[in-house]
């Protein structure tokens, strides 16, 4: 494992970028965990507003949400990422894209 699942993600895809030391999920969660999600990540530390660049291996309902942005951007919510780190991957952002229960983790190896 190289990221901690707090809760059973309904569809998962990543990856890894393994000489820049970086790890991309895109994770989709019940609305009910995704409330669960929200509320330890703001405990933690507040949200903010944040931008992803869609990317191709994205599911289809977010590359379709980016083309409907205009530039391939997904707008969402930023939080804190904690509890997902492991040893390997400790620090990053963990983004809930917006009208979806889709969150964008991005891990990195300090």
């Amino acid at each position: 494992m190289l990221v901690n699942i707090p809760y059973e993600a309904i569809d998962t895809v990543w990856r890894d970028d393994a000489p820049n030391k970086k790890l991309i999920a895109v994770l989709r969660f019940s609305t009910a965990d995704c409330e669960k999600i929200v509320a330890d990540a703001t405990r933690i530390k507040p949200a903010a507003p944040a931008v992803i660049q869609s990317e191709s291996w994205f599911p289809d309902e977010l590359i379709a949400q980016g083309e409907l942005s205009g530039d391939d951007t997904l707008k969402g919510m930023a939080y804190a990422a904690n509890n997902f780190f492991q040893d390997s991957f400790n620090d990053g952002r963990l983004v809930r894209i917006d009208g979806t229960d889709y969150f964008v983790l991005e891990a990195n190896a300090k």
